[in-house]
């Protein structure tokens, strides 16, 4: 995700439909309520909802959760979420940015096998333009998980150093994107 401005859909738009139609066409998205276990780690969904179905049944549901980057993307990152014995879906682990609810579109052809998925986007702005912000944000999601996953915690130095000059591009094709917007 990208450090804050890139959230949740505020309602399924057509752009939001066509997208989630090349993902998986025979789905339709749906938004799901983000409920953190007290235990879920950040960033770590498929490992969340596995340990929360082998405690409390249920079953683990894989599929895509979209967001949008005003005036640049949409994006797909792959994600799993809980489905309750009563058949309720439950964003089970910490939002990035504490959001209450994530637009969630499930995916009966993939599941996690312990690698990593690379985002699906849909440009909402010039190509070029919005490929170096998305170029920009890969790296940065790369260098926060793995700062994360050393046991830096969000606010450590090491964070501000390493994604600052990033985040000072990106900010700086935002504004010119929503300039022209």
């Amino acid at each position: 995700m990208t450090f804050g401005t890139q959230h949740p859909p505020e309602k399924i738009d057509p752009q939001i439909v066509a997208f989630c139609g090349q993902l998986c066409p025979k789905t339709k998205p749906q938004f799901v309520p983000v409920r953190p276990e007290a235990d879920a780690k950040i960033l770590d969904c498929h490992p969340n909802v596995a340990a929360k179905v082998k405690r409390d049944g249920g079953s683990q549901v894989f599929g895509w959760q979209i967001s949008v980057a005003p005036h640049l993307f949409l994006e797909a990152q792959f994600h799993s979420v809980w489905r309750s014995p009563d058949n309720k879906l439950l964003d089970i682990t910490r939002e990035e940015f504490g959001h209450p609810k994530i637009l969630f579109l499930e995916d009966h052809h993939r599941s996690y096998i312990g690698t990593r998925v690379p985002h699906e986007r849909f440009s909402l702005g010039p190509e070029d333009r919005v490929s170096r912000f998305c170029e920009l944000a890969d790296k940065s999601q790369m260098i926060l998980q793995d700062l994360i996953s050393a046991g830096f915690r969000a606010g450590d130095p090491v964070f501000r150093a390493r994604l600052m000059p990033l985040q000072q591009e990106m900010e700086s094709i935002r504004a010119e994107l929503m300039k022209k917007a």
